[in-house]
């Protein structure tokens, strides 16, 4: 009976582990997610110093593409639960995803942070407010506690659109934050 030294048996039984590459990041919207809070703003001037409520929709974002590429966001709103109507593109933001040209596929993040009056010129008569010509110029639509604002985000590449995450809701909170 011939002898095998037992290290030679388990160098040849040793096994080779090989790491697959990973799975490269899809092009688009990688995730997103929202928010909307109804809080307190004290002391207003043009509201005599009183206590005032006010409310805020964010949408915070991932886009998964190129290093270097620009990726166009479009935030669009409407609905029910909203005073704004049928549905409209309401804002819009460039990323760029950082990197180097060439590289491997990577992510950005961007957010969209709007307010109730944030942008209007004069929020007095806000019934008659035309529609925005351009996106990004008025204030967020008005919900009502506990309401929502219908929103869909577009992710578009030279024109193109690469995602579209369809309409979902984003419900302002019941609860008032002081």
């Amino acid at each position: 009976m011939k002898r095998v030294p037992l290290l030679l048996l388990t160098g040849v039984t040793g096994a080779v582990l090989v790491a697959a590459p990973a799975k490269p990041l899809p092009e688009g919207l990688a995730s997103h997610e929202t928010a909307g809070r109804a809080y307190v703003v004290e002391c207003i001037p043009a509201l005599d110093g009183g206590p005032w409520i006010t409310g805020r929709l964010r949408v915070t974002y991932v886009i998964a593409g190129l290093p270097g590429d620009a990726y166009t966001v479009e935030l669009w709103l409407g609905g029910e639960g909203c005073d704004c109507g049928p549905p409209y593109h309401f804002d819009t933001q460039e990323v760029v995803v950082p990197g180097e040209k060439g590289g491997r596929p990577t992510v950005a993040t961007g957010k969209f942070d709007r307010r109730y009056y944030d942008r209007d010129p004069d929020f007095d008569d806000s019934s008659r407010r035309p529609r925005p010509i351009r996106p990004g110029e008025f204030s967020l639509p008005r919900v009502e506690l506990g309401a929502s604002w219908n929103y869909r985000l577009v992710v578009k590449r030279n024109g193109k659109v690469i995602s579209d995450t369809g309409y979902l809701r984003a419900v302002l909170s019941p609860v008032i934050d002081a």
